[in-house]
């Protein structure tokens, strides 16, 4: 009967160390897709790279003319730029054209 009681014991004992190498084998299993994830997501977002790339450039062109709309030509010399937008939606075209300005406002 003692020994029956000892075997139980060791077996409840050993409950915690059996789970705890079942829990790390399920996140191992977890960890070792990750790699097949990130290729499976590179594949099925690599068709909107352009898409995203494009917004990021308009994006940056925006901020750009934001930072134009900031300055005050006449604190930073003589020359101020001019920023022109395109109409066509999804099309933003920067063209930047220097032009000389005096302090009234007038061309050179």
């Amino acid at each position: 009967m003692q020994s029956r009681l000892v075997d139980k014991f060791k077996r409840a004992g050993g409950i915690v160390a059996r789970q705890h190498a079942k829990i790390e084998q399920r996140l191992d299993k977890v960890i070792e897709r990750e790699q097949d994830i990130e290729r499976k997501t590179n594949q099925a977002f690599g068709a909107h790279e352009a898409m995203l790339d494009a917004t990021e450039k308009h994006l940056d062109g925006f901020e750009h003319q934001l930072a134009q709309l900031t300055n005050d030509p006449f604190q930073h010399g003589d020359s101020t730029e001019e920023v022109i937008l395109s109409n066509e939606v999804g099309n933003v075209e920067n063209v930047v054209e220097e032009r000389a300005v005096d302090r009234q406002g007038r061309g050179r």
